[in-house]
Order: C-alpha cells, then sequence, then structure tokens
C-alpha cells in the first residue's frame, strides 16, 4: 500500500504566487470548460487512469477511471431503489470515501442532494432540514452512525416497522429511503450501501448525460447558521462549476499539486473545490482522515510530499505547535489557503518558520449562496483585516446602511457571471443578487473588510453604530469571566451577556467589577449585564441571535 510511490509531484520554486483575478477567459484551456455539469465533467475523464483522491487513514484511492465506475454504479442502484431523477437526497457524514463517490453518483443519478455536518444535529433541527428541503432519501455514512441513526429514531419512531424505500412518518412526510453505511444497522426499512454495490445493475436506468440542464438545481447547499437557522441555499450545475473553476483559477491550483484537505465536505461553499478540483484542474486531493487531526495531517504532508494546504487557522495552529515539538518542517508544502478566522501576524510567521518555501498564503470568504469563495486575497494585503477582493465571476456592491461610514455598507454579491440566484428551500425566491447578511467596508483597491454581521449591529442615541467588539474584548480581560457578547436592547440600549467563571456567582459584585473595568478603560458601561453557565453554540461557533431572541422573549435576566 505505498501509494505515494505511485504518485510524482512536481513544484516549482522560480516565482512567488498572488491570488490571480484575471478572467476565467484567459486560462480556459487550463480550466476543462467542456464540461457543463458534475455527471459530464466525470464522464469525460473516464479514461485517465491518473489518481484523483485518496483517503489516507481508509488505505484507499481513486483514479478517474474507478471515480467514473463507482458513481454509475452507485448511480444506478440508488435509482433502483425507487428513487427517480430530481428527487432530493441528504448526505450526512464527514470526510469519507463513500460520501465522495455518493456525491458524484447523486448528480450522477440527476438527484438533488445535499451535505451536511453529523455533528450538533438534535432530532428537532433534523426534522426541520428534512421538512424544509423535501427529501426522500436519508444517508448515514459510518463515522458517524451511531449517534445519527438515534436521531433519526427519535424524529422517526415509525423507521424500523417500514419496508425498505416505504418509510412513512407523518411528522417527516417526504422520507422514504434510509442508506446506511454501517452493517449494524440492519433492519427491515433500511439499505445498506454494502448491497448496493454488489448488486448487479444495468446503468441504462441512468439519465443520458445530454439531458442534463445547466440551469437546474443540482445541490442545495447548507449554510452556516451562524446569524440564524441554518438555511438551504439552491445551486445549479452552471453556478457549482463555474464557482469551482474560478477558485481553481484564482489559487492557482495545477495538474501536479498535491493537495492536503483539512476542511469538511459538508461546508456547502467548499463542495466545489473540495471534490471538483481533480476534474477541473488536474490536482490530486488528499483527505487525511473523516475528521482531520493534526498528527495525521503532519503525516500525510511529509508521506505525499504535499505542496498545497487547505485548512482554518485553528487546526493549522495545533499542527504547527506539533512540528515546533519536533523541530520538524514542512518543507514540500508552497500553497496555503485558510479559511474561517483572519489569519494573525504570529500565525504567518510560525508558517514561514514550519514551511519555509510557501510561495502563498490566501484567505477566502465563504459563501454557500455561491457555491464557491467569491472573496480571496493573499499577503499583498493585511489578511489579519481584510478578505481580499472579488474573484473571476463575481461581483460585490454595498447597500446603504443606517449610521454607516464612508465605503461601508450592507455587503451584496453577484452569483457565478451574473446567473440568478435560485433562492431558498422550500419558497425559491429567485434573485440577481445574494444577501450576505454581513456589513463590509471596500477600500480604494477594492479589497474588503468584513464589519460583521448586519443583525449584530448597536446603535448609540445619536444614530451612530456602537464598536461592541471594542467593549467585548475589554470585557473579556476581567479575571472573573470567561467571554462576552453584547447585543442590543432597543431602541439605544445594550446588554452585555457574560458567562462567569465561577459557578454559583454574584451577580451584583460581577456588575460592579465589570463597570468598573469600563470606567478605568475609557470605555461605555453597558446600561444592563446578563449572566449564563455558557453561550449557545454550533460547534464552538457563538450563535448571538439565540441570544437576541431570548432578551426579546425575556429569558434573560437583567442587571
Amino acid at each position: 500500500w505505498k501509494l505515494s510511490s505511485l504518485i510524482s509531484f512536481s513544484h516549482s520554486m522560480d516565482q512567488l504566487f498572488c491570488i490571480d483575478y484575471s478572467k476565467l477567459s484567459k486560462r480556459v484551456k487550463d480550466l476543462d470548460v467542456a464540461g457543463r455539469n458534475i455527471s459530464e465533467l466525470v464522464h469525460r475523464n473516464r479514461m485517465k487512469n491518473e489518481i484523483a483522491v485518496i483517503f489516507h487513514s481508509e488505505k484507499v484511492s481513486f483514479t478517474f477511471a474507478s471515480l467514473h465506475t463507482k458513481s454509475e454504479q452507485l448511480g444506478s442502484a440508488l435509482l433502483s431503489t425507487g428513487l427517480t431523477t430530481n428527487d432530493r437526497i441528504l448526505l450526512i457524514g464527514s470526510n469519507e470515501s463513500l460520501l465522495f463517490i455518493s456525491i458524484l453518483a447523486a448528480a450522477r443519478a440527476k438527484l438533488v442532494f445535499c451535505l451536511i455536518s453529523p455533528h450538533a444535529h438534535d432530532s428537532s433541527s433534523l426534522t426541520r432540514i428534512i421538512n424544509q428541503g423535501s427529501f426522500k432519501a436519508v444517508c448515514i455514512f459510518n463515522s458517524s452512525s451511531d449517534r445519527l441513526y438515534n436521531v433519526l429514531k427519535d424524529c422517526c419512531p415509525e423507521m424500523n416497522r417500514c419496508e425498505k424505500g416505504r418509510i412513512k412518518s407523518p411528522s417527516l412526510p417526504t422520507f422514504t429511503h434510509l442508506f446506511m453505511s454501517n452493517e449494524d444497522y440492519l433492519h427491515a426499512g433500511s439499505f445498506l450501501f454494502s448491497d448496493l454495490f454488489s448488486c448487479e445493475i444495468d446503468n441504462s436506468s441512468l439519465p443520458n448525460i445530454d439531458s442534463f440542464d445547466d440551469s437546474s438545481m443540482v445541490a442545495l447547499l447548507h449554510s452556516m447558521g451562524s446569524t440564524g437557522n441554518c438555511r438551504l441555499a439552491a445551486i445549479t450545475h452552471y453556478q457549482l462549476l463555474g464557482g469551482g473553476r474560478a477558485v481553481n483559477h484564482a489559487f492557482g491550483l495545477s495538474k501536479g499539486d498535491s493537495v492536503c484537505v483539512c476542511l469538511p465536505l459538508h461546508r456547502g461553499s467548499l463542495l466545489p473545490l473540495l471534490c471538483l478540483s481533480p476534474f477541473l484542474s488536474h490536482s490530486t486531493l488528499i483527505f487525511p482522515d473523516a475528521e482531520p487531526l493534526p498528527t495525521k495531517v503532519f503525516q500525510c504532508i511529509s508521506y505525499y510530499n504535499q505542496s498545497v494546504l487547505l485548512s482554518n487557522g485553528a487546526a493549522l495552529r495545533l499542527l504547527l505547535r506539533i512540528c515546533q515539538r519536533t523541530r520538524a518542517t514542512l518543507q514540500s508544502l508552497h500553497k496555503i489557503l485558510l479559511i474561517g478566522e483572519r489569519v494573525s501576524p504570529e500565525l504567518r510567521s510560525s508558517i514561514r518558520q514550519a514551511a519555509n518555501k510557501t510561495q502563498i498564503i490566501a484567505v477566502g470568504y465563504l459563501l454557500s449562496e455561491t457555491g464557491s469563495i467569491p472573496i480571496m486575497g493573499d499577503e499583498s494585503i493585511n489578511i489579519n483585516k481584510l478578505v481580499g477582493r472579488t474573484i473571476s465571476g463575481f461581483k460585490c456592491i454595498l447597500n446603504d446602511i443606517k449610521g454607516g461610514r464612508p465605503n461601508m455598507g450592507h455587503l451584496m454579491l453577484s452569483p457565478f457571471q451574473d446567473s440568478t440566484f435560485l433562492g431558498y428551500a422550500p419558497s425559491f425566491e429567485h434573485s440577481k443578487w445574494i444577501d450576505t447578511g454581513d456589513v463590509g467596508e471596500i477600500d480604494d483597491d477594492g479589497n474588503i473588510h468584513i464589519v460583521g454581521p448586519v443583525s449584530d449591529l448597536i446603535y448609540d442615541e445619536a444614530g451612530h453604530i456602537f464598536n461592541h467588539k471594542s467593549l467585548e474584548k475589554i470585557l473579556s480581560l476581567s479575571q472573573f469571566i470567561k467571554g462576552a457578547q453584547v447585543i442590543a436592547s432597543p431602541p439605544s440600549s445594550f446588554v452585555a451577556v457574560c458567562v462567569p467563571k465561577r459557578i454559583p456567582f454574584d451577580p451584583a459584585f460581577l456588575k460592579a467589577e465589570l463597570s468598573l473595568l469600563c470606567r478605568e478603560t475609557g470605555i461605555k458601561i453597558p446600561q444592563f449585564f446578563s449572566f449564563l453557565e455558557d453561550f449557545p453554540r454550533m460547534n464552538t461557533r457563538i450563535h448571538k441571535f439565540k441570544l437576541r431572541n431570548w432578551l426579546q422573549e425575556g429569558k434573560l435576566e437583567l442587571f
């Protein structure tokens, strides 16, 4: 099993790279533009025996040819269970080979697919997602099967008593099919992926490659849900492939690049980059583990001599600590794309020490509604503050907001190349511009600074925007609390919601200490304080919108 001996990755050290904002048309030959949908893209590469993707911990690799064969086989099998084209299928899993194949198979069978995280879903949120997207089928993959199976059983108690493909539940009226990859969950109501792959099915049941409409919906992409409940954004074949081409072009991925993937497939805006890059730029994707751990990442980069790393800042910091302890270096890395948070000068310095041949450190702004990373930047700008400019195929505008500074506004983005955004399930209201939900500032060079969510804005008595982030930072310096979130209390006051370090606590004492800290630092003292044992979260992300809802509902005790 020494896959590294089968792969030859080439690097060029004769130049430093920057994000390429030039038009896609300048490099159309490199971008394989003849593929207008996922199935055509896979089909056109069906004769290639080069390795396209590797799943390191599973000890599995796929060539372009085997991806084509597997996706055709699974696509036919899915249709043989009673699913029909344009049915919607929900895929719940992590970075696993079967999930990767299932994405291509669903597209080949002309099923509208959606990926969601296997983490932090309870029965109520899963019920809402299934009903919101009118999903007929649900697929649960190995790494998350135990917990999710029980969650789904809570949503649909009738599941175990139903026949395969005939699940009926009043709480989930569209749900009829369950697919499991874990053999331990064999029962009357579920299909096993092993059975689907073992049966011989004629591929003639698959839709003709020429029958696909590029402007039709191919997927529902799950939004982050950081400023409200998660939504399902519809995206077309054209937008998904176009967004993928734009990112590959901007970041300069090309044949010979070996890409270490430390980002989740279920992040909708990353799907084209993490799934379609082999077909778009002929690079090779390598997934260290279903849940990428720093040790596995280090092993992969060293073992395969990888040139590109896709990660977030938190995971990379852990990896760099391992490098520092072991005095190891990441000499093969030439390009790093960091998603999810701002990149501090300290992190960039650590990267340069451990990977001193890195030619580009890039950042990106994710937006599920675009199916892409529409804004990207590199070290030619202050990436500790800015996220970059719109890449080729995307445009942005700023709508006026109350109390905003010059060049500040409500950030709106266009879908790829001025196509139409199909809207959100279930209503699917079309629009020409996508509301990002963020406030942005644009400098003279077109670089964008994300101020924060529109819903987080707080106004003072004069109608000016109050800088609540500074107040949150000051309050978090206190030795008595773990953190603080400041929310508006209309019409012109605000509440500091804090998490004490010790339980139980004395609200009057904490309020006095925090007020004194504000007074000493010269920052405005909140009119009200509230104290919680912890903030509402999804994974590690704080849901500030829930704090506002609790305030409106009178669930926060104010002091």
